[in-house]
């Protein structure tokens, strides 16, 4: 066999080899990328599967408390007394107003500036006019706003917080300033007018959903 024919199968032999090693670097690097994307899909795999746990929870969460609301409402329809729901007081368009009423005093507009207790939404006060043991929540008070024959509470007196015509109803002072005044007259311009009406229905949802 002549050189040249050698040499040539020896190129032919190396030139063999190198195909076959550049194959299987090839067929090397695309296992690497399958096994990157495996490992890429396993942990949106995981992922998901913590997301869908954690949204499981909250759905229990929420039909539990969903239970418990139509439990409190088929507890109420027996009591044959209306239904409030608890989350609907921190929602109330008035409740900053609850809160700044809050502890009150109370003053009629009277030559002798008549006190006439404290508005204390719970009860809890000595002079609350939500307090029967108070003389100010005792409606046969002539003191008492609550008393319909009284100075103040009667709807015929310019005095009175139910006289929606009133130009001189109960004042409200906190922290030595006057800024507002109980009374049944929305158009009284003089300070903040704060129904009477709406403080009674106010006060037991206030006083409920505290405890």
């Amino acid at each position: 066999m002549s050189k040249l024919s050698m040499g040539w199968q020896h190129a032919v032999l190396i030139g063999s080899l190198s195909l076959v090693g550049i194959s299987q670097s090839f067929a090397k690097d695309a296992d690497v990328q399958q096994q990157d994307l495996l490992n890429q899909k396993i942990q949106q795999i995981n992922v998901l599967t913590q997301e869908y746990a954690a949204l499981k929870e909250q759905l229990v969460a929420a039909q539990t408390t969903i239970g418990e609301i139509e439990k409190e409402q088929a507890e109420c329809l027996k009591q044959n007394r209306a239904y409030r729901n608890p989350l609907s007081l921190s929602g109330m368009r008035d409740w900053r107003l609850v809160q700044k009423l809050q502890d009150s005093a109370i003053y009629g507009q009277d030559p002798k500036k008549t006190y006439l207790g404290v508005l204390d939404f719970y009860g809890k006060h000595r002079d609350s006019i939500f307090n029967p043991e108070s003389p100010y929540g005792d409606v046969r008070n002539p003191n008492s706003v609550w008393n319909l024959n009284g100075y103040f509470g009667n709807p015929n007196s310019p005095a009175s917080i139910h006289n929606p015509y009133s130009k001189s109803p109960p004042l409200l002072k906190k922290f030595g300033n006057e800024y507002g005044a109980i009374t049944a007259n929305a158009a009284y311009q003089d300070l903040k007018p704060v129904d009477p009406t709406w403080l009674r229905q106010v006060q037991p949802i206030v006083l409920e959903y505290s405890k």
